[in-house]
């Protein structure tokens, strides 16, 4: 378990990231024309692989098909591994959101679904944003 210290360590190690700018642009869906997003990943050493993912213009996950609650990201090491949830957005009313995680998984890619629940252990949604790591 990360200590406060560690937790506040970690956050303003995303806070410096999200600020220096530099993230790698989300591709998307041809049915979100108008969604964007990016993400930045920093190494936070042995704790794992910070991520600071931002979203802007997502439609409301109740509209799609099929329908969603909320939109979750996803990391997943290669194709013949199954995917990880490491959060849901914190979505704003005008629909942009973030997630500021830190994970100590080992992926390729992160991508992100709108799902009916933030918890779900395995991805329902199509994949309408996503990035590679390399």
């Amino acid at each position: 378990m990360a200590t406060v210290s560690e937790l506040v360590l970690v956050g303003g190690a995303l806070m410096l990231a999200s600020c220096a700018g530099g993230g790698r642009q989300l591709s998307r869906g041809s049915d979100i024309p108008s969604a964007v997003g990016d993400v930045r990943f920093l190494p936070m050493g042995t704790e794992g692989l910070g991520i600071d993912l931002r979203v802007q213009n997502l439609p409301d996950p109740e509209q799609l098909s099929p329908p969603g609650y909320t939109y979750v990201a996803w990391v997943q090491a290669g194709r013949d591994e199954a995917p990880r949830n490491v959060g849901a957005l914190n979505m704003n009313p005008d629909l942009s959101g973030e997630l500021r995680t830190l994970t100590p998984l080992a992926f390729a890619e992160l991508f992100v679904t709108a799902e009916a629940a933030a918890d779900v252990e395995r991805p329902t949604g199509r994949r309408l944003l996503w990035a590679s790591r390399d």
